[in-house]
């Protein structure tokens, strides 16, 4: 009966962290749009972007229980996509990596043309995470209905605690998830 239960545990210890499926992509599934192909469409759109830019998969590193970081993707229609990444540090510090693309009609293809690196102190980190409760962000559906011909995809992808938040927005108008935005916008010196 000992040895059945000692045999149980070291095979829960051996399987338990393999059994975790592990998250893979850029994106959930359904993320942005509940028809498969529509929502296989934007996916790509995004992963394109994002693969152009030169940014990993938030998605996949969400694995990581032991990682934090938030990414805008701000895709407008007529100006240069971007992506600002805030890694949170253990002394809650921060790291912000900026990509800028070029943008639509200019030098095709589309190509990285600009990677920077900012240091963020606590209080930016703490004003940013401040931000982002304000917005209920881990709370937010992940897409609104909304859509025009002009104007900006707004992005927001969190990581925290093995956990994995995106939000998607067309071009907010208001609120505590576009001061979000804005205020890495504003960090990234953009």
């Amino acid at each position: 009966m000992v040895k059945t239960h000692v045999l149980f545990l070291c095979l829960v210890i051996l399987i338990g962290p393999i059994s975790r499926t592990k998250r893979t992509g850029f994106f959930p599934d359904g993320t942005f749009h509940d028809n498969p192909k529509s929502n296989a469409d934007i996916s790509k759109w995004a992963a394109d972007n994002l693969n152009i830019l030169q940014e990993p998969s938030l998605f996949a590193i969400s694995n990581d229980s032991k990682v934090q970081c938030y990414r805008l993707l701000f895709l407008p229609a007529f100006e240069k996509p971007t992506a600002v990444r805030l890694t949170i540090k253990s002394d809650n510090t921060g790291t912000l990596d900026v990509k800028i693309m070029n943008g639509p009609g200019e030098n095709k293809p589309a190509r990285l043309i600009e990677s920077k690196t900012i240091q963020a102190s606590q209080q930016q980190v703490a004003d940013f995470l401040h931000l982002l409760d304000k917005a209920n962000f881990w709370h937010l559906p992940v897409r609104d209905e909304i859509r025009v011909l002009d104007g900006a995809t707004v992005i927001i992808e969190g990581v925290k605690d093995g956990k994995y938040q995106v939000v998607n927005r067309w071009s907010p108008e208001e609120g505590a998830y576009l001061e979000a935005a804005l205020f890495l916008l504003k960090l990234a010196n953009l």
